[in-house]
């Protein structure tokens, strides 16, 4: 397979947050969008963090990266998501770009 047949533009993919609690508390489940491909500067700059101590950093690097349907950023100065979405949304944003990383290095 020759390299750039992998080569494409970024694509929306939908995220869904639709565990028991989230849907208990907020009465239906929370979706948002990120691309498929990222630039591998994202890609070090996640991996270049520690958890415990650039919780803050991450949760930044996240909110750039959410976006609605349309591609368009969620997260503007100013707005802050409730701490039980911040905490499940990073984190599911941010398996879902290791889970990107493994799909397409073994293919």
């Amino acid at each position: 397979m020759k390299l750039q047949a992998l080569a494409k533009k970024p694509a929306l993919i939908k995220i869904v947050i639709d565990d028991a609690d989230t849907v208990e508390t907020h009465g239906e489940s929370i979706e948002f969008y990120i691309y498929d491909r990222y630039s591998m500067d994202l890609y070090m700059k996640l991996s270049a963090l520690d958890s415990t101590e650039d919780s803050d950093q991450m949760r930044q690097l996240a909110y750039e990266i959410m976006l609605d349907e349309n591609g368009k950023k969620i997260m503007s100065e100013g707005l802050e998501l409730p701490i039980d979405l911040q905490i499940k949304a990073v984190e599911k944003t941010l398996i879902s770009l290791g889970n990107l990383v493994t799909r397409t290095s073994t293919k």
